[in-house]
This record gives C-alpha cells, sequence and structure tokens, in this order.
C-alpha cells in the first residue's frame, strides 16, 4: 500500500506504569497497513508537561491524525486534542475528562493523600483502586 500525505495518520499516548513500548505491535500492523504513526512518550510529571509534549509530536507530524489515548493517556488526548492536526480522538480504556476535570477526581478515597503524576502512586498489581 502506498502512502500519501493525504492519508490520516496515528499518534499512539500510553498510560501509566509503562512507556511507549507498549505500543510496539501496534505500530507494526499499522506499517504492514501502511499507516504513518508515532508514539508519544509521556515524562508523565503532571498533566500538562504531558499535554505539551504529545503537541509537541502533533506539531511535527505531517499529516492529519487519529490521536489514540490509552488510560491516562485519554486524559492527555482530551487536553491534545485541539491541535489542528487531530482529525479524530479515540479512547481506549481512557480518561475522558470534562474541562477543568482533574485526574485525581476520578480515584476513590483512600483516607490517604493522593500522590501526583511524578510520583507512581502503586504497581498495577498493588493498587487496591
Amino acid at each position: 500500500m502506498q502512502r500519501t500525505r493525504d492519508a490520516l495518520g496515528v499518534i499512539l499516548v500510553h498510560g501509566p506504569w509503562h512507556g511507549g513500548w507498549v505500543w510496539d505491535a501496534v505500530r507494526r500492523d499499522l506499517d504492514r497497513a501502511g499507516v504513518v504513526s508515532r508514539v508519544v512518550e509521556l515524562p508523565m510529571t503532571d498533566l500538562a508537561s504531558d499535554i505539551t509534549v504529545t503537541r509537541r509530536v502533533l506539531d511535527e507530524f505531517d499529516r492529519a491524525a487519529v490521536l489514540v489515548g490509552h488510560s491516562y493517556g485519554g486524559a492527555v488526548t482530551t487536553g491534545a486534542g485541539t491541535h489542528p492536526h487531530v482529525a479524530h480522538l479515540l479512547y481506549l480504556a481512557a480518561f475522558q475528562l470534562a474541562e477543568g476535570e482533574s485526574v485525581g477526581r476520578t480515584l476513590p478515597d483512600l483516607g490517604v493523600p493522593r500522590p501526583g503524576w511524578g510520583t507512581p502512586c502503586a504497581s498495577p498489581t498493588t493498587a487496591r483502586w
């Protein structure tokens, strides 16, 4: 399949507890199908920084894109979704936040302070929420 600049590409945004490598198999399949894709490596310091990094990847992308967010990556794609290169948003088991809503709001009240995104909250195997 021949790629054209008019064809949609795909930008993939990972969730917490893993990195862009989680998309490796998806990218191989997209490449075989002739779809241009990029992966965003989130710094995971805070939501604003993660959105900024995602918008930079979109700035460098030479075509319209489907912006795909997994888990926390959905909050990032919501924030970056107004970028002019974004044609569609796709959420995969993701947080789709309302304007001004915090990811922290989605966590249950455990009676303990909630860590920021710069500090891991828990490993996926020990998290109780």
